[in-house]
């Protein structure tokens, strides 16, 4: 109704001395703001928790837990010169049985320095001897599988071995001719690759012992390998040899 009476005025023409039509004003009144709202829609939805951001480290890239776990831990005073661990050698040129102790060192404990004390029975030698050992071991890998065991797929190391008895010598006695022995039969220097299994007891508590090491190794030595180039018709057999140990971790 507004709008044609609206539209009417538009179309009278308007003058100051001229007959209009009066219209009411009443009927001109604006009419009264409508105002709607709007009642919040209840959601059964619940909002979904973002994800956690990736541990970062220093420089901003995400932290993983390293494949090599091995911490050296720093001793101070007279407790450097207590062996870190304890081994225990069958075979390998070291005697029949050979129990020694050693210490690891470097950032990642990859040194190991052993001394060995071992036998040979009557049984296998025909009388019983003693041999002692100086072994140096290079750990380059250690990969950690989960929190408990480890592997080191490759070491390699050398060792020098010596057999106390009046029948073994380092220069030939007089009984024989000058340099018909090249070589000495009381000690002799070794070479060998081996791997590792370790089980870690308690890495992180107070307990003396930490872990378990079972390894094995293949070596040969001076004399095999002279023996090698002298004589074709030796093997690889011959000349490698093959021993086990177990190490035992106490610090």
């Amino acid at each position: 109704m507004n709008r044609l009476l609206f539209s009417l005025l538009l179309l009278l023409p308007i003058s100051g001395s001229g007959h209009g039509i009066e219209i009411d004003s009443s009927a001109l009144r604006p009419l009264a703001p409508i105002t709607v709202t709007f009642a919040p829609i209840e959601s059964t939805v619940r909002p979904v928790p973002a994800p956690k951001p990736p541990v970062t480290t220093s420089a901003g890239s995400p932290k993983h837990a390293p494949l090599d776990r091995r911490q050296h831990r720093s001793r101070e005073g007279w407790e450097r010169i207590i062996p870190t661990h304890v081994k225990v050698q069958y075979a390998g040129g070291m005697g029949f049985l050979s129990f020694g102790a050693g210490w690891d060192y470097g950032r990642k404990c990859q040194w190991e320095t052993d001394l060995y004390l071992g036998f040979l029975p009557r049984s296998k030698a025909g009388k019983f001897y003693l041999t002692a050992t100086l072994k140096q071991n290079h750990i380059p890998w250690d990969i950690a599988c989960g929190k408990r065991f480890s592997f080191t797929p490759f070491y390699y190391g050398l060792y020098i071995n010596t057999i106390f008895g009046e029948k073994f010598w380092v220069r030939e006695p007089e009984r024989y001719p000058r340099k018909y022995y090249t070589f000495s039969t009381k000690v002799h220097s070794f070479l060998f690759i081996g791997q590792r299994f370790s089980l870690h007891t308690n890495r992180n508590r107070t307990s003396r012992l930490k872990g378990i090491t079972f390894y094995y190794e293949l070596s040969t030595c001076d004399l095999y390998l002279i023996s090698a180039a002298t004589n074709r018709s030796l093997g690889g057999r011959d000349i490698v040899g093959l021993s086990a140990g177990v190490k035992l971790q106490l610090f």
